[in-house]
């Protein structure tokens, strides 16, 4: 799979799975445009200058993920069309918990901060890279957690896989549209959900991971060393969705 030279707009919130993945892109020659907040972007993109010779200059837009106003996600999107010229490729990695809280205790603010984190943002993004890509062509990866797949369901995060499970219904309904007008579109589920446990041996995080096709990893809570041994596999795994969308 060939991705050197090609622009890639990745939406993150600095998380370790969402960093991986741009620095994997970075080492391939993908010219990257880092989206979120600021100020962890700056240092994810600090971490790939000094860890790829010649990786190119990674451009990093601010953009509030809890704003409701569409415009301002059209703006942030034309910023990063504009450094490159154009977009091969959008992929937006971020999500957020929020407060774990079962509906009727959960804040009024909290669930509407939940909601447009996760799903308005997505739909904002998504409108605002596909009427750019109809001219030209191009690949839209959307990640969500497992949650939104109705598998590793847990107390207190209704609000949270809901909001996913619209992201994923949203990619069904409109992978099929963008795919007339030169775009492709594809949920890729990567999660990962993380829990933090604390025992007499010490406090250690657990990560809860799908892989897309691996079954028998599905609900699946991995200790964080084994996560980390398979950022390789995740990685592998995405080339492997991009390609099959025809970003060669």
């Amino acid at each position: 799979m060939k991705l050197s030279g090609r622009s890639v707009l990745l939406v993150s919130n600095g998380d370790a799975v969402s960093s991986n993945i741009a620095l994997a892109l970075a080492q391939n020659g993908s010219r990257l445009v880092l989206m979120g907040d600021e100020n962890r972007l700056r240092e994810v993109a600090g971490k790939i200058a000094n860890s790829v010779m010649d990786g190119g200059r990674v451009e990093v837009i601010q953009l509030d993920m809890n704003e409701e106003r569409e415009r301002v996600f059209d703006e942030a999107v034309d910023k990063a069309w504009k450094c490159h010229g154009k977009l091969d490729a959008f992929v937006n990695c971020y999500t957020y918990e929020g407060k774990l809280s079962e509906p009727q205790h959960l804040p009024e603010d909290e669930f509407g901060r939940i909601v447009r984190m996760n799903y308005m943002s997505a739909w904002f993004l998504l409108k605002a890279v596909s009427k750019r890509m109809q001219h030209f062509g191009g690949s839209i990866v959307l990640m969500i957690s497992i949650i939104g797949m109705e598998r590793g369901l847990y107390p207190g995060a209704a609000a949270y896989g809901s909001s996913l499970a619209a992201v994923n219904h949203l990619v069904r309904v409109e992978s099929n549209r963008l795919g007339g007008v030169g775009s492709d579109l594809d949920p890729t589920r990567l999660g990962p959900d993380i829990r933090n446990s604390t025992t007499q041996h010490g406090s250690y995080s657990l990560y809860l991971v799908q892989w897309k096709y691996i079954l028998d990893l599905e609900n699946s809570w991995i200790l964080e060393e084994d996560m980390k041994r398979m950022d390789a596999e995740a990685w592998r795994m995405f080339t492997v969705e991009l390609n099959s969308m025809g970003f060669h």
